[in-house]
């Protein structure tokens, strides 16, 4: 006999419907039909909507699949255990056809189920009211026929090779080096979508209360949806070591196309590009979060038709590291490339880091965008001394003082937030 289960009235249509069915473990052969979009908890107990009683390694509220038109997304729920997915330990992830997803020996495969012919045998019924639907099968021999059984991203010829796959993921060229990780350009194997891959150092020693402290930490990174800033699609583990899948832009060198305009465009350009960067920091620390790595690197230029674009990148992933307690990564590493950018605050106690760390910092990048040099060329014995508005006669003097404020020693005395730095810089965006 079917189990219906509704979850969400409001939901649209899902164009597909699939089929999670449980391959390995002590539900091995029980199987639930997905078929319209929402939220799908796994756990051992209520209020999961599946729910695996006999799996001892799965949290009361485990797991949640979200389903939506155009795809499905694995979260993992702070469990003790840990999800996941083709092999890799994930937080979050996009789950396709064909993948497994699971905790410990239980493994679940996501399967399309065929839409019937027509004349041929009718859907499921619909309950009167529009809901997402999970139907409980007990019996599996009847739908063998209409599961994909094809494991992510394995092909016919020529598959990549071990050691270049990271869960759905092929690795591509390296993109840069930084003292704590790699960039990779790299291709989902089952969409050939290219993303950039941030994959952490590995380091000996880690201990499982480490790997879900961090896991719940960067896990943040995943919520973020703003136009501003680079949209990370997955996070998990490969060997223990962080990885972190993110989109992939084309990124120009905005330094160099600051130096080539004349005074008042290159005024314009810093404070507009400024100002979107601060955008992005209003959002996300009224999420809480503190970006703490602001500079150039991290500030993605590209183009978007003619016109230039930027978002900003790699928020919380060193943070979330450091947080965690990670003990092999040494302090000459967490701030290497960084200190010229770094609140005298943050570098005594970088745990202790307030938003206006990050006002600092986007005041150290406004300096040399505006200048192309940094407000302290001598950058080993600590940070930035203060910057006087007079040593800035290029500059229109309220502009100059702006500045000044951004990187004031004293956090008090800075702006307070990027939506009043914003509104300061605002005026000089615009053509004279």
């Amino acid at each position: 006999m079917d189990m219906t289960i509704q979850l969400d009235p409001q939901s649209e249509n899902s164009p597909r419907r699939y089929r999670l069915e449980v391959t390995a473990g002590p539900h091995q052969g029980d199987s639930w039909i997905l078929e319209r979009a929402g939220d799908v908890v796994i756990g051992r107990a209520d209020p999961s909507q599946i729910r695996l009683r006999n799996e001892p390694a799965l949290s009361q509220q485990h797991m949640r699949l979200t389903v939506e038109a155009d795809r499905i997304t694995l979260t993992d729920l702070d469990s003790t255990n840990g999800t996941w997915l083709n092999g890799v330990r994930v937080q979050a992830a996009r789950v396709d056809v064909g993948d497994q997803f699971g905790v410990a020996d239980t493994a679940v495969m996501l399967a399309a189920v065929e839409q019937p012919a027509a004349g041929g045998q009718p859907p499921v019924a619909e309950p009167s009211v529009a809901a997402t639907r999970l139907v409980l099968e007990r019996s599996t021999k009847a739908h063998e026929e209409t599961i994909d059984h094809t494991p992510s991203g394995e092909a016919a010829s020529d598959p990549p090779q071990p050691d270049r796959i990271i869960g759905s993921y092929a690795l591509g060229e390296l993109l840069g080096e930084g003292g704590m990780a790699s960039v990779y350009k790299a291709q989902h194997r089952r969409s050939k979508e290219w993303f950039a891959m941030k994959l952490v150092r590995a380091i000996d020693g880690v201990s499982e209360k480490q790997l879900q402290l961090f896991a719940r930490e960067a896990g943040v990174i995943l919520q973020l949806k703003h136009p501003r800033i680079v949209r990370a699609h997955e996070f998990g583990f490969h060997n223990n070591a962080p990885f972190l899948v993110m989109e992939l832009l084309p990124a120009i060198d905005l330094q160099t196309i600051v130096d080539g305009l004349d005074t008042p465009q290159r005024i314009r350009t810093a404070c507009w590009v400024t100002t979107r960067l601060l955008q992005a920091l209003h959002y996300a620390h009224h999420k809480g979060i503190v970006h703490r790595d602001i500079k150039p690197s991290n500030i993605l230029a590209y183009r978007k038709g003619r016109h230039l674009q930027i978002k900003l990148a790699d928020f919380g992933l060193a943070k979330s590291y450091l947080d965690a307690g990670f003990s092999g990564i040494t302090d000459e590493c967490s701030v290497r490339g960084t200190l010229a950018y770094m609140a005298p605050e943050q570098f005594q106690d970088s745990l202790a880091s307030q938003p206006t760390v990050d006002i600092f910092a986007t005041g150290v990048c406004l300096y040399r965008l505006l200048t192309g040099v940094l407000p302290a060329e001598s950058l080993k014995t600590g940070p930035v001394p203060p910057v006087q508005p007079d040593k800035l006669p290029q500059l229109p003097p309220q502009l100059a003082e702006i500045v000044a404020r951004a990187v004031e020693k004293d956090p008090l005395r800075r702006f307070q937030s990027a939506e009043e730095m914003a509104a300061a810089l605002h005026p000089f965006t615009q053509r004279k």
